[in-house]
C-alpha cells in the first residue's frame, strides 16, 4: 500500500475512535448535536449542513425574499 493510504486509513482510525467523545463535549458546551443535524431545516435560520438539511435541496422555507421584492 503507498505511504498517503496509510497516513489516511491512521487519520479515519482516529478519527473513528475519538468520535464518540467530540460528541459528547460538543452537546456538553451546548454544540449542535446529532440529533439537531438530523432535525434538519425545523429552525429554518439555521443551516447546519452545507445544503441546509440531509434532503440537499438547498432551498431555503424563508420567505422574506420573493419574487416581487428581490430588486430592493
Amino acid at each position: 500500500m503507498s505511504a498517503v493510504f496509510l497516513r489516511f486509513l491512521t487519520v479515519l482510525s482516529t478519527l473513528i475512535a475519538i468520535y464518540p467523545s467530540m460528541s459528547v463535549a460538543q452537546n456538553a458546551g451546548g454544540g449542535v448535536s446529532y440529533e439537531d443535524i438530523l432535525r434538519g431545516l425545523s429552525k429554518p435560520d439555521q443551516w447546519l449542513t452545507y445544503s441546509g438539511d440531509y434532503s440537499g435541496q438547498r432551498h431555503s422555507p424563508l420567505t422574506q425574499i420573493g419574487p416581487e421584492n428581490v430588486q430592493n
